[in-house]
């Protein structure tokens, strides 16, 4: 998997402390975790930790 970060997911990230992408293939912004169940929740503005 290739995650692509963009001006507006960076803004999602760091408003909700949870890992977004952008889906070049569906074209729409996605959670980490939403069908998984493993998220990635932000510690610091330079670090992830798995939850």
């Amino acid at each position: 998997m290739v995650g692509m970060m963009n001006a507006e997911v960076l803004v999602l990230r760091l408003e909700s402390h949870e890992t977004h992408y952008w889906s070049r293939s569906s074209q729409c912004l996605w959670r980490k975790g939403t069908t998984s169940g493993f998220a990635y929740r932000q510690r610091s503005a330079c670090g992830l930790v798995a939850r």
